[in-house]
């Protein structure tokens, strides 16, 4: 059988020649009766019909512009140096490293993914989160975006949208959490208007600001300083008596007057008498008070705007100095296991560990995980400084009702500010 193959090939070649035709260079002729398997064995055939390739009864490998991958014939263009790798294109490129370290979902880098991340759940930062928008049409959704926009004109607050309502009004609430003016020095709102409020506090005579009088003296003697016939001494006092039957100054309730000054202390924290405390162990000195829920840009300009006790240097404060308020919930309090920190760059800083404690079950005034000594406001979610580098530029924020660490969106969400300095 091998040799009567043998003799049909060699027949085939000396008819080629004798009709003049010549091989092109790679090509090989196979008679079609051979290449259909007529009168050879079924590994003959096979052996024959590998040879054809894929282009017919011969191939020419397609090598062009191509310095790896396969000719098309089974052979190759090329083989790639170590370190690379070859494209689809037949070019040797570097290998891509696929970057999904600490990572469950998102880019990997190389045109892939980390994974997925389930429905409804979301991938932000390389994490997997779940949007909280339960009842909410608009706001933060707890995962760096929005439960959705509110038209022009209008704020969200708690979650809906409320239009402010500033008409016929320069100061006061707007209804939508904000104010719609606040009134300058000596002035108060009163019914949606500011009205002076005249200072006679310790004086007998003079002016009292708002264009009346305090009081005039008796024939023969002078107004000096508030007083008829007598110069006050005040210097280097905040309260108690000036002298001349008025007062330098009056100290808040939880405060007394000692040689003219006002002192009172609230452990661990020093009363300011002066709308202020002081964290002994950090150094820290916090406005007593909370502001009222604003954006955070507005926070931010309120705390950077702020007078108080004598000084002009208050701030946002960091995300770090904000936990170190935190009371009665060990693992969002300074040092606990959730990692947020000022240095948090993404959702990755905000594990199931930064989701604090039962909500109003805290040891402070309302079940909050605060100190007494900041009051017992209604506010309970508190904007830090630390903004992350996401959609929206969400900040990182307090939520003292459940000791909780989250994020919120500046932009539109409504947070109350404590300033620190």
């Amino acid at each position: 059988m091998t040799k009567r193959v043998g003799g049909m090939i060699g027949l085939i070649c000396v008819a080629w020649l004798a009709c003049g035709c010549e091989l092109e260079s790679g090509k090989v002729p196979v008679s079609k009766d051979i290449r259909d398997g007529a009168g050879t064995s079924d590994v003959l055939r096979s052996d024959l019909e590998t040879d054809e390739g894929p282009g017919g009864p011969w191939c020419t490998p397609e090598c062009e512009g191509r310095e790896c991958g396969m000719d098309g014939c089974g052979g190759t263009c090329g083989e790639c140096a170590s370190g690379k790798t070859c494209s689809n294109e037949g070019q040797c490129v570097t290998k891509c490293v696929p970057q999904c370290q600490e990572k469950t979902c998102g880019d990997n880098g190389c045109g892939g993914t980390c994974g997925t991340c389930p429905e409804p759940w979301v991938c932000r930062g390389g994490a997997c989160c779940m949007p909280r928008c339960d009842d909410k049409v608009c706001g933060d959704d707890g995962c760096g975006g929005t439960c959705g926009p509110c038209q022009a004109g209008h704020v969200c607050l708690s979650g809906q949208c409320c239009s402010p309502d500033c008409e016929d009004k320069e100061c006061g609430p707007d209804g939508c959490g904000g104010f719609c003016a606040m009134c300058p020095d000596n002035h108060q709102c009163f019914d949606g208007e500011c009205r002076c409020v005249p200072n006679c506090l310790g004086r007998q005579c003079g002016p009292d600001g708002c264009g009346g009088s305090c009081g005039t003296c008796e024939e023969g003697l002078a107004c000096t300083g508030g007083h008829c016939g007598c110069t006050p001494v005040c210097a280097g006092k905040g309260c108690g008596d000036d002298g001349c039957g008025g007062y330098c100054g009056f100290c808040v309730p939880s405060c007394q007057c000692e040689s003219g000054l006002c002192v009172g202390v609230t452990q661990p924290y020093v009363d300011g008498c002066d709308g202020t405390l002081l964290d002994p162990v950090t150094g820290r000195r916090w406005k007593r008070e909370s502001g009222p829920s604003m954006t955070w840009q507005v926070a931010s300009d309120y705390c950077k705007g702020l007078q108080l006790g004598g000084y002009t240097d208050w701030r946002l404060p960091t995300i770090e100095e904000l936990r170190a308020l935190i009371l009665g919930c060990p693992a969002t309090q300074a040092g606990g296991s959730c990692p947020a920190g000022n240095s948090c760059t993404s959702a990755q800083c905000l594990p199931s560990t930064c989701d604090g404690c039962t909500r109003n079950a805290g040891p402070g005034p309302g079940g909050r995980y605060l100190h007494e000594a900041f009051g017992s406001g209604a506010d309970t979610h508190y904007w830090s400084s630390i903004r992350l580098p996401l959609a929206e530029s969400p900040a990182l924020i307090v939520e003292f009702d459940s000791a909780r660490i989250s994020t919120s969106v500046t932009t539109v969400s409504l947070k109350a500010v404590r300033c620190v300095r």
